[in-house]
């Protein structure tokens, strides 16, 4: 029994992400299969940093990890804040939010692009020349049954990624199955954010 119980352990540790100890990779498929086959209306939002590739090269590896950390502790604390239905990190700087609404997931971006430019203010100096990492996030707003295969909800959130991509720098895309490449756009842009971030740090957190 112990060694089972040892065993089981070891199983949930691997399963979280080394560099923020959220759920990683193979937690986070399970998890939104099972809120798939529920055949409930989902939001679901990934979450990374606009031209992170880039930011990482220039600020220096040490800089970028850290980077990551400040965007793995702002999106726990909005998940812990706003009770949302989940929260994985896929690696790199990709993160999943299954959130309980639309609206909840519009708010919880800004709040998570505010607590990573507070994350990255500790962070010192950056070099000459590196801006302050900018927040992306693709959101996927789906009705009841829609989609029943989490290869497939990925691959349309990629859809939507892309086109946040394309436009490029601090912004918050959210579509519809119909809407994937016309996404509703919501600025995420730091100056935004500064304002909007105290805001939306106070409404609709869960006690």
């Amino acid at each position: 029994m112990l060694k089972a119980l040892t065993t089981l352990g070891v199983d949930r540790v691997q399963q979280l992400n080394p560099l923020t100890g959220l759920p990683g990779t193979v937690r986070t498929e399970q998890a939104l299969a099972e809120m798939l086959d529920a055949a409930e209306s989902l939001v679901v939002s990934r979450i990374d940093i606009a031209d992170f590739k880039s930011f990482n090269e220039r600020a220096g590896f040490t800089i970028g990890d850290r980077t990551i950390q400040a965007l793995g502790h702002a999106v726990a604390e909005v998940a812990r804040g706003r009770g949302v239905r989940f929260v994985g990190h896929l690696g790199g700087d990709d993160f999943i939010v299954a959130w309980n609404d639309e609206d909840e997931a519009v708010v919880g971006a800004i709040e998570i692009a505010h607590g990573l430019l507070t994350g990255v203010s500790t962070l010192g100096v950056l070099p000459a020349g590196v801006d302050e990492p900018s927040l992306a996030v693709s959101t996927l707003a789906l009705r009841a049954g829609e989609i029943g295969d989490v290869a497939i909800l990925a691959n349309r959130l990629a859809t939507i990624k892309e086109a946040v991509r394309a436009r490029g720098g601090a912004t918050h895309a959210i579509a519809r199955l119909e809407t994937l490449t016309s996404p509703a756009w919501r600025p995420l842009d730091p100056s935004y954010v500064a304002v909007a971030g105290n805001v939306a740090a106070m409404l609709g957190r869960s006690d």
